[in-house]
């Protein structure tokens, strides 16, 4: 069988023996085949064509200044319903753009039609990729693999089942991050290529070491994988797309789940990618603050429409956006509609839900807790408070009967030691749990009010019948969190805001006696925020339930929050009365969250 190289593009392609020199429907210099061509895209290069009336559209230039991707009169498709429509937009070589919404406006449909990730009803996208360097760069209307590389909070690569990091066998298997960041280990594939395209090792090496130092991240390096906190695989993933050298690194909230310091490192990573210019930065978030200077161009979207796009100070000053931003600022002011009746009132007398004595985990000589004790009183509400890596998400595996380290400790959940007999579904019964990680876990392919449903059998995915009370029951929390136009939807196709809610609900829909949230707010705007802190604090007042929190941002804390315990390296540092502890707390924190607020 043939192969033949075509210039611009890796590897070696397949050309049919039969007429390889027949007449061309399209003029693509590279095709040498194009009477195998379909209505417009060449099965042999993969190129777009399109026609233009006489005019050679593959080296149009729309506006003064080189292209870089172009989007014309574009519609993304999703399901049966068509948004974006009309949607022009030009990318230059020499901009850095930021892509501004509230949750749920649609800002990762919109960079996954970019990516090629949802398909489009009508019009072209065009990547002028090749000959940047020589600054005659020609359009194509397909991508390489690892050209645009996105990293996003539900990009995260999950395990068979979301409880295997606690698990030795899968820690085992699991890979180290120095394996994850070896050049040897990241290539750019495509089907239609005989070899991979290899990375520059030696250069991303160089890069890899680069971003480590930066980010703090050094110690990671002989880490497992499976073993990261929510925080350390964010960095671990962007380090990992930098290394690959890509033409475009969409960023969606980069700074979602990072502590205070990590913060830090990464607005200066960003501001020094946004100064190279080696690889093009699109900012994806839904609050304008968290901009840094080097964003140059941004582009407002609201319920799935274009409101503008140009200039980055430009746009931020119209009038349009200032209404935008403006109801992005709800904040806690955000009423939560009539909450379902209340749960079984709690009674003081109750035994402690969680009693802790010098607890310690560890996993292949590497100490994750040490020495905890601690317990969790009738009537409180806990925050867990600690930078990333503290070991605040091992702490709270131990509480939820996912980790089996709890046999080799002295733990009681609820009043009974755990090894007395009582099976771990036993102990879910009375808990509701919502975080990072079952998001970006749960099944495909289940409806939004399947998923809250599946909170009555501790489930990730439906695969009991509810009953008619257990279906009303979900409808009345879907409608209490103002979600009733949701049921039918696809849990994946909806926001991630919304997908935080549904899991919310369905936390609550079985109204157990402790509601455990890890970061129950990451990524969101100041509106959904608001929504889920007045719910927490409503249900706290009712006195339904008793919250175990965790949060990086001390403006996401519920006002109902009584206790804080702090972590750091797998140690209590401090722990007591919310008051006495906040005021203990890094101002520089406090700072951050006053300008979010």
């Amino acid at each position: 069988m043939p192969f033949k190289e075509i210039p611009g593009l890796p590897g070696k392609v397949y050309i049919p023996e039969q007429s390889p020199d027949a007449p061309k429907k399209h003029s693509c210099p590279d095709c040498f085949c194009c009477q195998m061509c379909s209505d417009s895209r060449c099965r042999v290069c993969r190129r777009q064509h399109i026609y233009s009336r006489g005019q050679n559209s593959e080296n149009v230039s729309l506006s003064p200044g080189r292209p870089f991707i172009v989007l014309k009169n574009i519609t993304v498709r999703t399901g049966e319903k068509p948004f974006f429509k009309n949607l022009s937009w030009e990318i230059l070589a020499d901009q850095h753009w930021a892509v501004i919404g509230p949750t749920g406006a649609g800002k990762s449909l919109l960079v996954k039609a970019i990516q090629r990730k949802v398909p489009l009803a009508d019009g072209v996208i065009q990547y002028y990729f090749d000959g940047q360097a020589s600054g005659k760069s020609r359009a194509r209307g397909y991508l390489e693999r690892g050209e645009i590389l996105r990293a996003a909070i539900e990009t995260h690569e999950t395990e068979s089942f979301h409880q295997a990091r606690w698990h030795s066998a899968e820690t085992e298997a699991s890979a180290r991050v120095s394996d994850y960041l070896n050049p040897a280990n990241i290539q750019k594939h495509s089907p239609y290529e005989i070899i991979g395209h290899q990375t520059d090792a030696p250069a991303s090496l160089e890069r890899r070491d680069m971003l480590l130092e930066q980010m703090s991240a050094r110690y990671l390096l002989n880490r497992r994988m499976i073993h990261l906190s929510n925080g350390e695989f964010r960095k671990i993933k962007i380090i990992r797309a930098l290394m690959q050298s890509p033409k475009l690194l969409i960023l969606e909230n980069p700074l979602a789940g990072l502590d205070s310091a990590s913060r830090k490192a990464m607005d200066h990573v960003l501001e020094k990618l946004l100064a190279s210019f080696d690889t093009k930065i699109m900012l994806v978030t839904s609050a304008a603050a968290d901009l840094p200077a080097g964003i140059t161009h941004a582009l407002c979207i609201s319920d799935k429409q274009i409101l503008a796009k140009g200039k980055k100070d430009s746009v931020l000053s119209k009038s349009c956006m200032q209404a935008v931003f403006a109801g992005n600022q709800c904040g806690n002011n955000n009423p939560i509609r009539r909450l379902p009746a209340p749960f079984r009132p709690l009674k003081a007398d109750e035994a402690p839900l969680v009693v802790m004595k010098k607890v310690s985990i560890r996993y292949q000589g590497t100490t994750v807790l040490k020495d905890i004790t601690w317990q969790m009183r009738t009537g409180e509400h806990w925050a867990i408070l600690g930078p990333n890596g503290a070991g605040k998400s091992t702490l709270l595996s131990l509480v939820l009967a996912d980790n089996p380290q709890a046999y080799a400790n002295d733990i009681k959940l609820f009043g009974k030691t755990r090894g007395c007999g009582e099976s771990i579904w036993e102990i879910k019964r009375h808990m509701g749990w919502v975080a990072p990680e079952l998001q970006r876990a749960y099944s495909r392919g289940f409806s939004c009010l399947q998923a809250v449903c599946s909170g009555f059998f501790d489930s990730i995915g439906l695969y009991q019948k509810p009953d008619q009370e257990q279906l009303d029951a979900a409808a009345e929390w879907m409608h209490a969190m103002g979600l009733d136009h949701l049921p039918g939807h696809l849990f994946h196709s909806v926001s991630e805001g919304e997908q935080r809610l549904v899991l919310i609900c369905r936390a609550l829909v079985k109204r157990p006696q402790l509601l455990i949230l890890d970061e129950p707010c990451l990524g969101l705007d100041n509106c959904y925020r608001g929504r889920i802190i007045n719910l927490l604090d409503g249900l706290c007042r009712q006195g339904a339930a008793q919250l175990l929190y965790v949060t990086h941002r001390l403006a996401e804390l519920p006002d109902s929050i009584t206790h804080v315990l702090k972590l750091e390296n797998g140690q209590i540092t401090a722990k007591g009365r919310r008051e006495q502890m906040l005021a203990e707390s890094s101002p520089a924190n406090w700072q951050y969250q006053n300008k979010l607020k």
